[in-house]
């Protein structure tokens, strides 16, 4: 079911954005970067999220109980790291024009997820929600309270 929701179309849409960022704004001409590595970065993080250890780092450590192999075949950590850093969804280029919009940076991508889930949407006269989301009036304008 999630590579129904993630699908192609938003890989090649990071890899694309993230090799622009690479070379443009951090001169790596040679930086490469493939669907198949973006997926294992997502894989990464929705492992950690599973099973959480105090140090990123641990994860590729060699110590045989908290050292992942899993991980440590999938990926190296320079990889990771640089992944990490250089991982990008929106044109810098463009940031001038847009300073209105406090999701620029994601906003490309927001809008493509969206198209994805939009397949596998209810959408009925009569819909009944059992929660509500209520704004939030704090100093972060992107947290939402159920």
């Amino acid at each position: 079911m999630f590579e129904e929701l993630m699908n192609e179309n938003i890989y090649h849409f990071i890899v694309k954005e993230t090799v622009r960022y690479a070379v443009n704004m951090k001169n790596m001409q040679d930086f490469i970067l493939t669907v198949e590595e973006v997926k294992v970065f997502v894989g990464f993080l929705l492992f950690a999220g599973y099973h959480k250890l105090p140090a990123e780092k641990l994860y590729w450590s060699e110590d045989e109980d908290v050292g992942i192999s899993i991980i440590k075949k999938a990926m190296t950590m320079n990889k990771y790291q640089k992944l990490k850093t250089l991982l990008h969804f929106q044109d810098n280029d463009l940031a001038n024009e847009n300073k209105h919009d406090r999701r620029f940076k994601i906003r490309p991508l927001l809008k493509i997820i969206n198209e994805s889930f939009q397949n596998f949407g209810i959408f009925e006269e009569n819909l009944s929600i059992d929660e509500m989301i209520v704004k939030y009036y704090g100093q972060r304008g992107l947290k939402q309270f159920i």
